[in-house]
């Protein structure tokens, strides 16, 4: 295959693009996009010299003119832009994850070049799951994270299953049955040489009838349960497999040196029902070794390890099922963060640690995101002396990250034990910002995907976001020194990022893009705006037809609409209501998040194809409609539904992490009132507690708070009561 990135100099790729592009030479911007293309111009060349095999769901409607899915490929390339969507799945202790397209389609774990998929053979019709999505419906199960896809393939019903297993390593267990009305016809079981972004990467297949393994590539990644009936395999000189053949010569094994191995394992069915399982290491370099597993019982065992997982930290249980489901969907996401998510020598290793550990804070689960953030502060390196760009954005997050740890547990402990590596970070930021002027101060920026050498006042949220944090916990620790140092950078560069708004504030304000640097974070960083003015400029920046936004060369912005729903919340913008269902109208149950989709297929086109701190950024979502913790308030429902609150409607939050310690509380509604109970006292009772109804009642004072005013059908109440209750108007 065509190796570009280590010959891109000689074919002069970037000499000729040197206006645009001379100085990413070796960056990381530079080697992402180079390995982009190099794997896009693999795929157009293998495709072009094996046009006849079949290929991926993402490739498989490209000679189907008639098809909505279908996608032009411009030459040079052949990339994944009109399903770059999947879902992954851990047993929530692998360092890896397998991935699942909507027609059922695993992709070995990681980066493995190939997938496993499932044809069935009736008479003289072959059944190819990527020939008919139409009847597939994939779901992930939101209470204990199973992934359950159901079909028909004319009349046979079909079932395949995926739960996580544990033998003497981490594995996925599959499961898939078949109902047919008549004996005889056959199920294929098959490793291709493709995943959900590339074509080709299968060297060699080897079916080992000992133990019934199938070795790819030197390793036994996958084992069945029974010994086929027939084995098929194909290559690029010989062909993909024909299943109307019986078996091949030699079939245990194929070898290919274009890297197109395929193997079939064929077997007959009985009418009715028909049940084949399997074993997936997730890990692509360690071997399944013998292990005899019983299904059905490790189907069961997972069901109860996800219950276990799922009652830890912050649980929501709503008469609203969909806000429910969306709060479980992400925080079964979370639980499923693996080693692969942290990549600590790029930067969307560092921004995925913080926008993670910002949901799993607020989740309840501060000691896995202290676990991570440990993790990732131990293996970053960077010298202070000589402060990099770059990794000065990604000691930013990860300064944030420690900030977010210590908001939410208020453990002095915590805080001296990594106070040393946060006031290391601190420095190093410091560095490098003490040295900015003007926007024009930095060169190039670190915004995935934009390749524009110039600088974005986003950058500097980042920076600024440390630089406040850094000073909020050198305050905590009790050195006021490094507290007046950080906030006076902190309030130098915020004045170079305001005075860029507000020039580009001058000359418009009808793209929200341009005021990139306000959805940076799902906080509000930039202050000096009031309230009413921050909520204005919102109000102004977007309209109900422009959401979700639109980044006319990606797509469909998942990940900042996310965060724009985060920071309407918290303005109280009424429009949320309308926003949040265009939102979430763009998600179905299988939960996948792409970073981008395209507007018309309404199919994941650019970025990250499940992005996990989209689902992060759900989490917060859901959570927020419910209640906020503001820096000196709590706020119950600050954009209040009212089918919420009908007579006989339930909600029940236990075990919610907040700035003030954990709180629990229970809102039960009935013809004649509105009861809210607080089983739990927090560690620090707030300054104000803020309760929004949405409609007109009163409410009955007790002796363990005071009603401080009430602004419309909101109250404001000082103290922390055992109970409140609201009366309807007679």
């Amino acid at each position: 295959m065509l190796n570009f990135k280590n010959n891109k100099k000689e074919r002069g790729f970037i000499n000729s693009l040197s206006l645009k592009f001379k100085d990413y030479v070796d960056s990381e911007k530079d080697e992402a996009l180079l390995i982009n293309v190099s794997r896009g111009i693999d795929n157009r060349i293998i495709y072009q010299k094996f046009p006849d095999f079949t290929w991926p769901l993402w490739l498989s409607n490209i000679k189907n003119i008639h098809s909505q899915n279908r996608c032009t490929t411009p030459l040079p390339l052949i990339i994944n832009s009109n399903f770059l969507e999947w879902q992954t799945f851990t047993n929530y202790l692998s360092n890896d994850e397998i991935h699942i397209d909507r027609c059922g389609m695993i992709s070995g774990p990681g980066n493995s070049p190939w997938s496993i998929e499932f044809w069935y053979l009736r008479g003289d019709v072959i059944y190819k799951p990527q020939d008919h999505l139409s009847e597939i419906s994939p779901v992930r199960d939101y209470k204990y994270g199973e992934i359950i896809i159901t079909g028909n393939y004319g009349d046979a019903e079909f079932q395949e299953r995926i739960v996580g297993g544990r033998s003497d390593i981490d594995e996925a267990l599959v499961s898939y049955s078949i109902n047919t009305n008549k004996a005889d016809n056959i199920l294929f079981i098959l490793i291709r040489p493709y995943n959900c972004i590339s074509i080709g990467g299968i060297s060699s297949i080897r079916f080992d009838n000992s133990g019934y393994f199938l070795n790819i590539n030197g390793n036994n990644s996958v084992a069945v349960e029974k010994m086929p009936d027939r084995i098929l395999v194909g290559s690029g000189e010989n062909g993909d497999v024909d299943c109307f053949s019986s078996d091949s010569a030699g079939a245990e094994f194929i070898e290919c040196s274009s890297c197109m191995s395929t193997i079939a394992l064929g077997y007959n069915l009985n009418k009715g029902d028909n049940i084949f399982n399997l074993r997936i290491s997730l890990d692509k370099e360690i071997s399944l070794s013998k292990y005899n597993i019983n299904f059905e019982k490790a189907f069961k065992e997972f069901r109860s390890f996800s219950d276990i997982r799922m009652n830890e930290g912050l649980k929501i249980h709503l008469s609203d099922k969909n806000l429910t489901k969306y709060f479980m969907q992400s925080k079964l996401t979370l639980f499923n963060n693996n080693q692969s998510d942290f990549n600590f020598e790029k930067i969307d290793g560092f921004r995925n640690l913080f926008f993670l550990s910002y949901a799993m804070n607020r989740a309840g689960l501060e000691v896995e995101s202290e676990k991570l953030v440990k993790v990732m502060s131990e293996k970053f390196n960077y010298n202070i002396k000589n402060p990099d760009y770059i990794s000065v954005i990604c000691a930013s997050y990860l300064l944030n990250s420690f900030y977010e740890c210590y908001i939410y547990n208020k453990d002095t402990g915590f805080l001296q034990d990594y106070f040393p590596t946060i006031r290391n970070l601190g420095n190093y930021i410091y560095k490098l910002s003490s040295e900015i002027h003007s926007i024009g101060g930095i060169s190039g920026n670190s915004r995935i995907g934009s390749y524009i050498n110039e600088a974005e006042e986003s950058d500097l949220v980042v920076m600024l976001s440390a630089l406040i944090n850094i000073s909020h916990l050198s305050r905590s620790m009790g050195i006021f020194g490094d507290e007046s140092k950080y906030k006076n950078e902190a309030d130098r560069i915020q004045s170079i990022i305001k005075n860029i708004i507000e020039k580009k504030r001058q000359k418009s304000v009808n793209d929200i893009f341009e005021y990139r640097a306000l959805i940076a974070f799902p906080d509000n960083i930039i202050s000096g705006y009031k309230y009413d003015e921050y909520r204005e400029f919102f109000l102004s920046l977007i309209e109900e037809k422009d959401f979700p936004l639109f980044e006319p060369l990606a797509g469909i912005d998942l990940l900042s609409s996310a965060i724009l729903l985060i920071h309407l919340i918290s303005l109280k913008d009424e429009r949320v209501k309308v926003f949040y269902e265009k939102f979430f109208s763009m998600i179905d149950d299988f939960f996948i998040l792409p970073e981008f989709i395209d507007p018309i297929t309404k199919r994941g086109a650019n970025g990250d194809g499940n992005s996990k701190i989209i689902a992060a950024l759900i989490l917060v979502i859901t959570r927020n409609r419910i209640f906020i913790d503001r820096t000196d308030r709590l706020e119950l429902f600050p954009i209040p539904e009212k089918k919420w609150f009908e007579p006989g409607k339930k909600i029940k939050i236990d075990d919610a992490s907040t700035r003030f310690g954990k709180i629990s509380f229970v809102l039960e509604s009935s013809e004649e009132d509105i009861k809210i109970t607080f089983t739990s006292l927090p560690r620090f009772i707030p300054s104000d507690i803020m309760i929004n109804l949405p409609f007109e009642t009163s409410m009955t004072e007790a002796d363990d708070f005071i009603l401080k005013r009430k602004i419309g059908n909101s109250y404001i109440i000082n103290g922390w009561p055992s109970a409140i209750k609201f009366s309807f108007p007679k």
